[in-house]
């Protein structure tokens, strides 16, 4: 019979690959913060510049409306008062961001029956759909950057 092999490191190998289970079993909420943070400016500043999630200018507001709320009928961000776009916010975990519209008071409607007037069309009324609240490829792309950096930190801390 003979002496088992001993491997010198395997224990050391045995609790890193253990901590990098549990990383990926549990996720990063530092990782989904960052994404929410992320997701919401993406939707913030490209609806600030009048421009749809898939890159074209929102569509003109018709004369009779921009005469009654004082604005112009091509200057169309989705930010009259800028409520709707302050109420975007973020509930984070390991593993999900949910971006989601606040449903504060506006009056006669709140920011999130709002966000759904906008993006959707305005149902029954002759309201066009100006669609903002959602990332697009190009965005998509930075954001799986954003995530693979940050675990190839993450995984090369926890192997070193």
């Amino acid at each position: 019979m003979t002496d088992p092999i001993k491997i010198k490191g395997l224990k050391e190998i045995q609790q890193k690959m253990s901590r990098l289970n549990q990383y990926f079993r549990d996720g990063d909420p530092s990782i989904m913060a960052i994404i929410g943070k992320t997701v919401i400016e993406y939707i913030t500043k490209r609806t600030s510049r009048g421009l749809s999630v898939n890159g074209s200018k929102f569509k003109r507001y018709t004369a009779k409306y921009a005469k009654d709320k004082g604005v112009g009928e091509s200057s169309v961000n989705l930010a009259k008062s800028g409520q709707m776009l302050s109420d975007i916010d973020k509930q984070t975990t390991g593993k999900v961001a949910r971006i989601y519209v606040k449903k504060t008071g506006r009056g006669k409607i709140t920011s999130w029956e709002l966000a759904k007037i906008h993006h959707f069309g305005g149902f029954g009324s002759n309201q066009p759909d100006r669609p903002f609240f959602d990332v697009n490829e190009s965005e998509q792309k930075k954001l799986y950057k954003i995530i693979q950096d940050m675990v190839n930190k993450k995984v090369e801390s926890i192997v070193r």
